[in-house]
């Protein structure tokens, strides 16, 4: 499953943190790719929004966890390809 697929499944979580942290993610890839922030920005906004991860991995279950690890991996990888 590619990083967009997966942002889309965990942003219809039942879980409003899940949904909200998926949200801002599928923003934040939006925004690097489209140029609208640097790649300063992004990875300054990539630290905010993995802190709100770890919280969020404390509280769910293992399959959420396993898909938001994926989402982080992604998202980092972005930040090194831009």
């Amino acid at each position: 499953m590619n990083l967009d697929q997966l942002l889309r499944e965990l942003n219809d979580h039942p879980d409003d943190a899940v949904a909200n942290w998926s949200a801002d993610a599928h923003e934040l890839q939006t925004q690097l790719k489209s140029n609208a922030i640097s790649l300063a920005e992004y990875k300054e906004l990539l630290q905010d929004l993995l802190r709100g991860q770890e919280i969020i991995k404390a509280t769910n279950d293992l399959d959420t966890q396993s898909a938001i690890n994926q989402a982080t991996h992604g998202l980092l990888a972005l930040a090194s390809l831009a």
